[in-house]
């Protein structure tokens, strides 16, 4: 677990860090990491009015169509998600404090919704984040 787990920082003091946690705690990151990602399967597509707007609908609905047909078809949705989901597994001790919190996806873990990226990623738009 510890070897999958993406560390913030990856350095060698913080991976001495996480591996004198106890076993409970290493377990429960691992798992709040894992369910960050998006299992890959068939799925059936349900709209709901409050979802998305209208006008983001209208100025990204190619991109939409595509995410949908993948969605549909059970492809995988994981590069549709935020970087951070492969990069911050687990912030460590010794991490900045822009990095503090990245690890979870309080969205995810409370209500169970994914949220996704469609637009490209450039300079004005490192994330990817639908304008």
């Amino acid at each position: 677990m510890i070897k999958e787990l993406p560390k913030v920082p990856n350095t060698p003091v913080a991976i001495e860090e996480l591996e004198i946690m106890p076993t409970r705690e290493i377990i429960s990151k691992y798992i709040t990491w894992k369910i960050r990602a998006i299992p890959i399967k068939k799925r059936t597509i349900a709209f709901y009015p409050m979802g998305i707007d209208l006008n983001v609908f209208f100025k990204m609905h190619h991109d939409i169509k595509v995410f949908l047909d993948k969605v549909i078809k059970g492809n995988d949705l994981n590069p549709y998600l935020s970087e951070r989901v492969r990069t911050h597994g687990v912030i460590l001790p010794g991490a900045s404090l822009r990095n503090k919190g990245k690890d979870i996806d309080t969205l995810v873990l409370r209500e169970g919704l994914y949220h996704f990226h469609f637009a490209p990623k450039d300079n004005k738009n490192p994330k990817g984040r639908s304008m």
